[in-house]
């Protein structure tokens, strides 16, 4: 009785870039080592550290690809991983962060049950410094007028994209420093559907140093306004995007105002709230204006408070 050959289980690239994270990076890689799937290739680029980066990921050379490169940003280290991957799905984690067990099988099925989407992503988890649980975040399901109108950007850590589809579009834009992932996934939504996972795929690190929680300069804390102009400059939009063009760009200055305000230049912050009310009043009269602007003054000290509270309860058992 002749019987088919087993089908080999689909594999997926994980990329780790690395710069200056020689504290946590070992938890990242561990954390993708302890995945259940059995086909994962993980690459780790060294984007220039200076600090002993090298010297942990000298210790995993026999057991995942290390790369080292000079410095040039997280999209250009992504890139990197990428053109190398040899798997069905590729994905990337910051050297910061930490996938949870199972998100990898959790992924790959995913996306064999949604023959349409183009990447999956699911809930992830707040950690501190030293990798508590601070609270579980539950992304939003994916929604095209949102993305593009709100820029409620969806996937966190833990996402997963088919890198048939990855190569259809240009790589990460080396340019972008702050919010690269959110103009990636803007263009990656035109070729498909992202499909959420119910389930936390990730730890989010937030310290001091993590590009989400210490202040920006002015060039990084525009980048939303620079990042919906350029896609509004695309001829392959489709018309319903078009119509969102005012509402967008007035949430745009609107994330650029909080990030001028978390580093505490309340001018230019003012500038961009202005500019927000003239493209569209209505946006910057919604209740998510206010939670984000109320974010930006209270959310950073609310972190300092937990960790302090955490560290003098360690000091003192």
């Amino acid at each position: 009785m002749r019987t088919d050959p087993p089908v080999p289980p689909t594999k997926v690239t994980v990329a780790i870039p690395a710069y200056n994270h020689g504290r946590y990076v070992a938890e990242a890689i561990e954390s993708v080592l302890a995945q259940d799937h059995p086909a994962i290739e993980l690459i780790v680029v060294d984007d220039g550290s200076t600090d002993d980066t090298g010297q942990v990921l000298a210790a995993y050379t026999n057991r995942v690809h290390v790369i080292s490169q000079h410095n040039s940003g997280q999209s250009s280290a992504i890139n990197t991983a990428w053109r190398m991957a040899s798997g069905d799905i590729v994905s990337y984690l910051s050297a910061d962060d930490r996938l949870e067990p199972g998100a990898v099988g959790a992924a790959v099925s995913a996306l064999a049950n949604a023959p349409e989407a183009v990447m999956a992503y699911g809930d992830y988890n707040l950690i501190d410094p030293a990798s508590n649980f601070i609270r579980r975040v539950t992304s939003p399901e994916f929604d095209y007028t949102s993305m593009v109108g709100d820029l409620v950007c969806a996937p966190g850590p833990g996402v997963f994209v088919r890198r048939s589809a990855a190569q259809q579009i240009e790589g990460w834009n080396p340019d972008l420093r702050q919010t690269p992932d959110f103009e990636y996934w803007l263009r990656l939504s035109l070729l498909g559907p992202f499909v959420k996972i119910p389930r936390v795929l990730a730890g989010l690190r937030v310290h001091p140093e993590s590009a989400s929680f210490a202040p920006t300069t002015p060039t990084r804390a525009d980048e939303p306004v620079r990042i919906m102009e350029a896609y509004f400059e695309r001829t392959d939009l489709p018309g319903s995007a078009l119509e969102l063009r005012r509402q967008s760009m007035s949430a745009a200055h609107l994330l650029a105002a909080r990030a001028h305000l978390r580093a505490g230049r309340v001018r230019m912050a003012g500038t961009h709230v202005r500019a927000a009310g003239r493209l569209s009043p209505g946006t910057l009269a919604s209740r998510r204006s206010a939670r984000l602007l109320f974010n930006a003054l209270f959310n950073r000290a609310g972190h300092r408070l937990l960790w302090y509270v955490r560290r003098t309860t360690r000091q003192t058992r």
